[in-house]
């Protein structure tokens, strides 16, 4: 039957950031009625959106939950459910989370769950939420080999560096090489802490990274900041007006031109050393730099 009003809706598209949310939002709007529920919206303005008719439900899962602990949403249309970047909502914990909400949904229903890494955990989500009303195993769909690997398309470099100044001093070297910004191209710089991306942040911006001694090239991104101050960085950061950002992961994916992903600090794990450098290429040729402080560079190597 059509869906009217309050029905709840048919999809459920669950993903671990708001900026990813936003991304998957524009592109349900070529299919239906649809709302999107995430940080840094008026829990009532959520509300009225839920309350009305969904085709679609573009969520995070902490705002997710707290809607349906409200009971301002109803889950028994719903037959379709994509988990997106799975690995990601592992790291950060949404694991039960999604597992109530499945509980809530009719066991007539297909979920999908995408990843980019497949790593044990990954795999025992899939099997425990994945599983058909027949109690087969998940189908998997894999794209590439089996092993952990970058896109082809990706030059991957590494520096050597000696402390922070260094470091950043050779970061300088790159962004004003005469390639880095060539045709309208972007890069993006990432650090580990909400504290790193603002302390780099501020210092590019005070000493030298400015268009036409004016305005600034660079923008940055953590979770730190005011809802609207991210809507703007990505606003900006994805026309062109800015072409450089410094962020923690909470970077949207999918923006065009992104040709440098520079790894300012190292991250904790090779699993989201892939999901960074594959911020760039997008099918063309794209560069990663890794700076790596030489008195960790043995270490590195085992």
């Amino acid at each position: 039957e059509l869906l009217e009003a309050g029905d709840g809706p048919v999809a459920l598209i669950f993903v671990p950031t708001r900026e990813l949310a936003l991304d998957t939002k524009a592109q349900c709007d070529l299919y239906g009625w649809h709302c999107t529920i995430v940080g840094g919206t008026p829990p009532r303005q959520q509300r009225e959106w839920l309350e009305d008719k969904n085709d679609i439900v573009v969520a995070t899962p902490q705002r997710f939950m707290n809607a349906l602990g409200d009971g301002c949403v109803m889950l028994n249309r719903a037959t379709y459910v994509i988990i997106d970047e799975a690995d990601e909502m592992l790291k950060k914990e949404f694991d039960d989370q999604i597992k109530l909400i499945l509980s809530q949904v009719r066991k007539e229903r297909q979920v999908l769950m995408f990843t980019a890494t497949w790593p044990e955990e990954v795999k025992l989500f899939a099997q425990e939420i994945c599983t058909s009303s027949e109690g087969m195993p998940p189908v998997v769909v894999r794209i590439g080999g089996s092993l952990l690997a970058a896109c082809k398309f990706i030059e991957q470099h590494t520096q050597i560096v000696d402390g922070e100044e260094d470091k950043y001093e050779k970061l300088k070297e790159k962004l004003q090489s005469p390639e880095a910004f060539k045709d309208d191209s972007k890069a993006i710089i990432f650090c580990r802490t909400r504290d790193g991306v603002q302390r780099l942040f501020d210092r590019l911006k005070e000493e030298y990274f400015l268009w036409n001694d004016n305005d600034s090239m660079v923008a940055c991104l953590h979770g730190g900041l005011w809802q609207h101050e991210r809507d703007s960085a990505m606003k900006r950061f994805r026309s062109g007006e800015v072409p450089c950002v410094v962020s923690t992961g909470v970077l949207a994916r999918d923006i065009p031109k992104v040709r440098f992903v520079f790894n300012y600090d190292l991250p904790s794990a090779p699993e989201e050393y892939i999901h960074r450098i594959g911020r760039t290429s997008g099918g063309a040729k794209g560069y990663a730099m890794s700076f790596i402080d030489k008195s960790s560079w043995q270490e590195m190597k085992s």
